[in-house]
């Protein structure tokens, strides 16, 4: 059982490096540069301010040692500094955290709150035409993506009702109910593919 557990720990490891080793390098593969993307196009960059740039970003580096340095720092507990906003990468993971565990507690709230009345109901007949209903716009919500189905109710309740926001996030203790109209349309794009 021993062997087993640490069997499967080093293969987690290994897979872990293999995934992140793939990814960094098809990140660095892509078109373009993230310093270019973050000085942008504009008549003032200059050549100068790439080179500098790009030198403090130490992606002038051969890619092996931009990999061990960025191996290292997360094992530092560095996860390094945005390309985009020049803030530190954990801040950003920071101050997205909250937003995300509300948004993941509100959705799975509204799933079981769905999902457990409609299965009761099916169940309770099952091949009847609530069943049949039920199973149907179960299915239909599976079939669609999440992003799918949040693009739909934005443009439906966003842009043609005018009822909800579309974008922005205001924490829960600051506004309760701007909180809650901020979190209803992405709570209901994931929830709506609960399994019934």
């Amino acid at each position: 059982m021993v062997r087993y557990v640490i069997r499967r720990i080093a293969i987690s490891i290994v897979l872990l490096i293999a995934v992140s080793m793939l990814i960094f390098i098809v990140l660095r593969a892509l078109p373009g540069s993230p310093v270019t993307a973050r000085l942008g196009t504009s008549q003032g960059v200059t050549q100068e301010m790439i080179n500098r740039l790009t030198k403090s970003a130490g992606l002038d580096r051969p890619l092996a040692s931009q990999y061990l340095t960025w191996i290292s720092g997360i094992l530092h507990g560095n996860l390094g500094t945005s390309y985009f906003t020049g803030q530190p990468v954990s801040s950003l993971i920071g101050a997205a955290i909250g937003p995300t565990l509300e948004l993941t507690i509100i959705s799975v709230a509204l799933s079981v709150v769905i999902a457990v009345p409609a299965a009761i109901a099916s169940a309770r007949r099952p091949g009847g035409w609530l069943d049949g209903i039920i199973t149907a716009v179960s299915s239909a919500g599976m079939a669609f993506p999440p992003f799918v189905a949040g693009i739909v109710l934005i443009i439906v309740f966003s842009v043609q009702v005018h009822l909800l926001p579309a974008r922005g996030y205001v924490p829960f203790l600051t506004n309760p109910v701007q909180n809650l109209r901020d979190m209803i349309l992405p709570a209901i794009s994931l929830a709506r593919s609960a399994r019934m």
